[in-house]
């Protein structure tokens, strides 16, 4: 989404304000090393407030004509503010990683469950034509190139569960 439409909602709804400047610090983390902890700390703490004032908003968490566009960006956001964090900062072990990854994992299938109860809703706004064209882009395509061929020798030679590669090769389709 262009930041336009963020900042257009995030101007009257403070959650996704605090969200946006979330965000912000995290990136402020992610690029300069001499105020690292800083910038996340204060990443954290925005989000934190974030999710309170959220939280107030919405107490009944129902998505409705008046705050849907508000709660789709605003889950949306937090949804890669998390991704973001395990995926620069769980980089100690494997074990963490997975640790980290499964449990913003859980958070995030939570926001999809969300946004999933007002997906028609958001059709009928200024996100419509967007997320439109995001559907169909994430609609499996013909797999008969050869780009993934190597990926795909892998996953069928890999000593995994049948289906680990059941997943794995799906994957390799939406790659292809």
């Amino acid at each position: 989404m262009p930041t336009t439409i963020y900042m257009k909602h995030a101007l009257t709804t403070p959650y996704l304000m605090h969200q946006i400047l979330a965000i912000s610090a995290l990136q402020l983390s992610i690029r300069t090393t001499e105020s690292r902890n800083f910038y996340r700390e204060y990443a954290t703490g925005l989000q934190n407030r974030a999710l309170l004032l959220f939280n107030e908003s919405n107490p009944i968490l129902e998505v409705a004509p008046a705050n849907r566009v508000h709660m789709f960006l605003f889950s949306s956001s937090a949804g890669v503010h998390l991704l973001c964090d395990t995926l620069h900062f769980q980089r100690d072990s494997l074990e963490g990683f997975i640790d980290g990854f499964t449990h913003r994992l859980s958070i995030y299938r939570g926001v999809l469950a969300f946004i999933d109860q007002g997906w028609h809703l958001l059709g009928e706004t200024e996100l419509g034509p967007r997320l439109k064209l995001s559907q169909v882009l994430m609609q499996p395509t013909d797999a008969s190139g050869s780009e993934c061929d190597a990926l795909r020798d892998l996953v069928n030679a890999a000593d995994i569960t049948p289906s680990s590669r059941k997943a794995y090769r799906e994957s390799t389709l939406y790659l292809q």
